[in-house]
């Protein structure tokens, strides 16, 4: 069984080339992050599950508390896949990567991919892992997993404020807890990344004080 995450900020665009993209008979949570844009009401009138984040009241970027609330409100015994609103897939077959999947962890590559299923063998568990949340599944074994080591949170909450970190953290803890990863050739998702590097010295400085404590690759 699995369950899909979504989180999207004024996505609404993608709302239905989403829907159509995935298997109807996938549960899917979509947390509107603050949006203006009607996603919200769009979502609700055609029966996806909508988590409206306005009255909580956020502030900056909230890429993990969405995750984080998403995940909280499915099902338990679920693996989950983790989409952004915008990152739906545009080529091969989603229902088989997940039946095919022999890893703890799956990412999906984007159109415009840095990565290969071997980079990102070779790259799992060193500081440019590519561990990207904008599409991955997981086990429910192994979100339990990294929520026992990290307090009840799967993405972590004290590093999503600095972009590009929180992800590539959370690969830092699943290799440190054992976990196997890959990244798949059978399903591609829509866009590319519009970034590469992080925004300054202060945030390699935090993801590296996190890796610290962790057993993870320095070479």
């Amino acid at each position: 069984m699995i369950n899909v995450v979504i989180i999207g900020q004024n996505e609404g665009a993608s709302i239905d080339a989403m829907l159509r993209s995935l298997p109807r008979d996938w549960k899917i949570i979509y947390v509107a992050d603050r949006c203006t844009d009607g996603s919200v009401q769009e979502l609700r009138a055609l029966g996806v599950k909508a988590i409206d984040t306005t009255p909580l009241d956020l502030e900056g970027r909230q890429t993990s508390t969405c995750r984080n609330l998403g995940l909280s409100l499915c099902d338990k015994g679920a693996d989950v896949l983790f989409l952004d609103g915008d990152r739906y897939p545009v080529k091969g077959d989603i229902r088989k990567a997940y039946e095919e999947m022999t890893t703890d962890v799956l990412c999906l590559p984007v159109e415009d991919d840095w990565r290969t299923p071997e980079n990102f063998s070779l790259n799992y568990g060193r500081v440019y892992c590519g561990v990207y949340s904008c599409g991955m599944i997981m086990r429910r074994s192994a979100i339990d997993a990294v929520l026992r080591f990290q307090q009840g949170m799967l993405f972590n909450e004290s590093l999503q404020k600095w972009w590009g970190i929180e992800d590539t953290s959370l690969g830092d803890v699943c290799y440190h807890l054992g976990l196997t990863a890959a990244l798949t050739n059978e399903v591609i998702l829509r866009g590319g990344f519009d970034r590469f590097e992080v925004s300054g010295l202060d945030v390699i400085e935090q993801r590296l004080r996190f890796r610290d404590r962790l057993n993870v690759r320095w070479d």
